[in-house]
């Protein structure tokens, strides 16, 4: 009778053992998933933060901000100035 309940035991305690692993990892699948989707949403409204700021902008500001962002300020002056007048 002893031996049945430590075969019952062992057979439970492995079937809970299993059970609690591929519980584990269906999880961390999810949770995995619902990381991805929240970078990409964040991907996604930082494109529409852009665009919003661009279309706030006149084109000699957006210029501008190119020049300083690639390091050509000082080469190029800022855009909409005409140091020769027309000249």
């Amino acid at each position: 009778m002893i031996e049945m309940l430590k075969q019952y035991f062992k057979g439970t305690g492995s079937a809970l053992l299993v059970m609690a692993v591929m519980y584990g990892g269906v999880w961390l699948k999810k949770i995995f998933a619902q990381k991805k989707r929240n970078d990409i949403n964040e991907i996604d409204l930082m494109g529409e933060k852009i665009s919003l700021d661009n279309s706030a902008k006149s084109l000699d500001k957006l210029v501008s901000d190119s020049n300083a962002k690639h390091g050509v300020n000082e080469v190029v002056g800022q855009a909409g100035s005409d140091d020769k007048k027309g000249k």
